[in-house]
């Protein structure tokens, strides 16, 4: 562990710019399960099924039911070592953060990039307005709907049958282009994105650090693989090799 961790940090050390890509391993230790792990949501079948956009317009308050649970875990959470490691590190160096999360822990602390929306807001599907108060989640009606347009709300986060916009992987590309190094966190590559993020790091043959309890799909292609809860490695990894 300690010859990995000194190769991580020589990677990021000799690193103009980092891309950070982040999925649930990140909030584990905040006390939010993660998506996939023993105890993950996506273990419940049920929960998979239910936050499609073909489920959403059957039985919009079961969605609504389901986020206003998740938003309350998510409000209650608070930033762990590895949420603070990474925005204090984009605060002194260049560097992109991405996210697969919904949660908001990492917008509460620095800009991020959010491929899969957050929790804390809303938007319409007929007119487009995103909404970013409480209210639709306050409300007591089972549905929230838009003050502009009458419509259903639905919760601003992607759907497992929703589409990455076009322009959506038109930036993540440009900024593999840009970045020295990427740095994989909590994510269990199980989706097609992030394998693409990373295959376009692999094609321009630059290094790949990735922090993980697990091994996954993007271990073998990994320059440094370092094994443990992210909470404890990445204050380690920051922290020293800026």
């Amino acid at each position: 562990m300690d010859q990995d961790l000194t190769a991580a940090r020589e990677i990021i050390g000799h690193a103009d710019r980092l891309l950070f890509l982040t999925g649930a391993g990140v909030s584990t230790a905040s006390g939010i399960p993660d998506f996939r792990g023993p105890n993950g949501f996506w273990k419940d079948e049920a929960v998979a099924q239910l936050l499609t956009w073909r489920s959403f317009k059957a039985r919009p308050d079961q969605v609504w039911s389901w986020s206003r649970a998740f938003r309350e875990l998510a409000d209650r959470a608070e930033p762990n070592p590895a949420h603070r490691s990474l925005a204090e590190y984009c605060q002194r160096q260049p560097a992109t953060l991405v996210t697969q999360n919904i949660d908001g822990l990492h917008e509460r602390l620095h800009p991020t990039f959010s491929l899969h929306g957050c929790i804390q807001r809303a938007s319409c599907p007929e007119c487009e307005m995103v909404y970013t108060e409480a209210w639709p989640y306050a409300t007591r009606l089972p549905v929230p709907f838009c003050p502009r347009c009458g419509s259903a709300l639905r919760p601003r986060i992607m759907f497992f049958d929703d589409f990455y916009a076009p322009e959506t992987l038109e930036v993540l590309e440009r900024l593999t282009e840009q970045a020295s190094a990427l740095v994989v966190v909590g994510a269990s590559m199980v989706l097609t994105l992030p394998r693409k993020i990373a295959g376009w790091m692999v094609k321009r043959q630059k290094p790949i650090v990735e922090v993980n309890l697990l091994d996954t799909a993007l271990t073998p292609y990994a320059t440094v693989a370092l094994r443990g809860a992210a909470a404890e490695l990445l204050p380690q990894l920051l922290s020293e090799a800026a």
